[in-house]
């Protein structure tokens, strides 16, 4: 293209068209002819960034993506320097972003009105897909509004300045009626078709009752997918989305409504996000430093699996030894408080019993033994040597040939108050005898 004859054409001439088309013309030249031109941009990107290939700046491991102006299904190199991007080329953005190496986190600089229905949920669900995978940030210093809220929501949070706006989840087509003024003009415009339906909407007649009715549940069909779009990415319910009747929230609104994470400029955010990134990078490079330490000194080359494994399995036998000694200084612990307890006098081989031969806490022994009675005291002084040596049940058969042990408690009791009542039945058995 022979940009300089263009130029020509341009500058020094007295044009006809207006202020929006000789601005939007100039963009588009900008680059191809050194003019140096203020983007209209809310953030412009540090003079740091680099240039990708891929359509973003690179400042500091995060690739800055602008989300700007009307949003498209498709639009050509003239149509986004005028104002329109399409969201392929903000889709790709992004996935080329995921893939670069150098990229740590993914920056989207909003400033958007919304745009075309056609494939901006296809493009939300796709970026979505990225969740997880880098920290994606949503910046709305100006606006996020309809299909760029819509965008916004996709990524992992949504920062919004004291004066950035999101919103307007809602649906919005306009039918124009030419008919009158054609009249007026003399102009008639004679449709020939087939199929009841095929100019519905034509802008040469007046909207039907059922045309309008049609597109009225085609509005309605996208409005239910754009608020369960929504209340997915922003963790929602699809009531509190349909409860703003696509409403626009300002700063602070935006943050209560749920539509935002959190209200801050967007230098400070990428500078937060620049310092999140240099933060992780630290620790990776410390946890590197960590496996380059257990190289081998000889041949400073990685341990082996084989050597790993003998690491792995000698830290868990000592792991292991220093369990059981951990538990047996508990066990000793719990012997001595039940056998050195008050309540174990007159009780000693119920103690013993409960002391070795249960896992029971020593609370829960020292309770039992509280609501126990004392054997000891209606036994013959000289049984009570021998005694020591038996069990309790043993006791009962030695002393009494028939003795009826019928304890009080249920079987499937196993609390203090089961236990005293077992010990309890017992006793007064044995008077009885």
């Amino acid at each position: 293209m022979n940009y300089p004859r263009i130029a020509e054409r341009i500058f020094g001439r007295p044009l006809l068209i207006t202020e929006p088309a000789i601005q939007s013309i100039l963009w588009v030249l900008a680059d191809r002819l050194d003019i140096n031109m203020s983007r209209p941009e809310s953030f412009r990107a540090p003079a740091d960034a680099q240039r990708s290939e891929n359509g973003y700046r690179i400042s500091q491991g995060v690739s800055i993506v602008p989300v700007f102006g009307k949003l498209v299904q498709r639009s050509s190199f003239l149509d986004a320097r005028s104002g329109l991007m399409s969201y392929d080329s903000i889709v790709d953005r992004i996935e080329s972003a995921m893939n670069d190496n150098s990229v740590k986190a993914v920056f989207g600089n909003f400033d958007t009105p919304g745009g075309e229905a056609a494939e901006a949920f296809d493009a939300v669900d796709y970026i979505s897909q990225f969740r997880g995978r880098k920290p994606m940030i949503a910046m709305v210093a100006d606006m996020a509004a309809s299909a760029g809220y819509a965008l916004a929501s996709a990524f992992d949070e949504v920062v919004v300045t004291r004066t950035g706006k999101v919103g307007s989840v809602g649906v919005v087509a306009v039918h124009r009626d030419e008919s009158q003024a054609n009249e007026k003009r003399g102009l008639v415009y004679t449709h020939i078709f087939a199929g009841a339906h095929k100019v519905d909407g034509s802008p040469y007649m007046p909207l039907s009752a059922a045309a309008k009715e049609d597109f009225q549940a085609e509005i309605d069909q996208l409005y239910d997918v754009f608020v369960r779009t929504v209340a997915s990415n922003r963790r929602l319910s699809e009531d509190a989305i349909r409860a703003t009747e696509a409403r626009i929230f300002t700063g602070q609104g935006a943050l209560d409504i749920g539509f935002a994470d959190r209200i801050n400029s967007a230098r400070d955010e990428l500078a937060r996000l620049q310092a999140d990134i240099s933060s992780r990078n630290r620790i990776s490079l410390a946890n590197y430093d960590t496996r380059k330490s257990a190289m081998n000194d000889e041949t400073k080359v990685e341990l082996t699996e084989k050597q790993l494994d003998g690491r792995i399995d000698k830290a868990k036998t000592e792991g292991e030894n220093e369990g059981f000694k951990v538990g047996a200084e508990a066990e000793r612990a719990r012997i001595k408080a039940i056998l050195g307890s008050e309540h174990a006098d007159g009780r000693d081989e119920l103690a013993r019993h409960l002391a070795f031969e249960t896992d029971m806490k020593s609370e829960t022994v020292l309770g039992i033994l509280e609501k126990s009675p004392k054997i000891s005291a209606t036994l013959e002084e000289s049984d009570e040597s021998a005694l020591t040596k038996l069990t309790p049940f043993e006791i009962a058969m030695a002393k009494h040939s028939n003795a009826q042990v019928k304890p009080d408690a249920t079987a499937t009791e196993e609390n203090e108050d089961s236990w005293a009542k077992r010990v309890a039945g017992y006793s007064k058995t044995r008077k009885a005898g």
